[in-house]
């Protein structure tokens, strides 16, 4: 197919949908991680870590999906594998978290007791029983999902 040179720049800037679906994706997690700054918290393996650790996992956060973000949106192979590493790193987290959590759902009772009244500790414990494995199974899907997208999306993206 040949095309005139504005045909091809049309062409070249158009968004994929599935690009566009990711950079959603990628947004949501971004002001998540903004949203967390409120009570800041990040279960890693066996412990749950508030305060300033869970401030600077928000802030690496933030900060690596905003280059994400703006990698993509500009098509630089290295936003793509910043994506490809950020989400593998979901994904392992995610795994492990839930591992840990299914072995221990009590770890988040010290938060919990920062957040809610005494009372309603032991219905959140029950509550996350089942909250915690879906949306963690959620978010590893996904993110498997954008990883494989990522990888097979080759031509999407430029030098840079």
């Amino acid at each position: 197919m040949v095309f005139s040179m504005k045909e091809e720049k049309q062409v070249k800037k158009s968004v994929p949908v599935g690009i566009i679906l990711v950079l959603i994706y990628v947004a949501l997690g971004f002001l998540g991680h903004l949203q967390s700054f409120q009570n800041p918290a990040i279960q890693l393996g066996p412990k749950v870590f508030m305060g300033v650790v869970g401030v600077l996992y928000n802030l690496i956060g933030v900060v690596a999906l905003g280059f994400v973000f703006y990698g993509i949106l500009k098509r630089k192979r290295w936003g793509k594998k910043l994506g490809i590493i950020w989400y593998v790193l979901v994904i392992v987290l995610g795994i492990v978290n839930v591992i840990f959590f299914i072995a221990d759902p009590s770890i988040y009772d010290e938060l919990y007791t920062s957040l809610v009244e005494e009372e309603l500790v032991g219905f959140m414990t029950s509550f996350m029983r089942f909250f915690v494995p879906f949306t963690a199974g959620i978010g590893i899907i996904l993110s498997l999902v954008i990883v494989i997208y990522l990888i097979k999306k080759q031509g999407y993206f430029e030098n840079g």
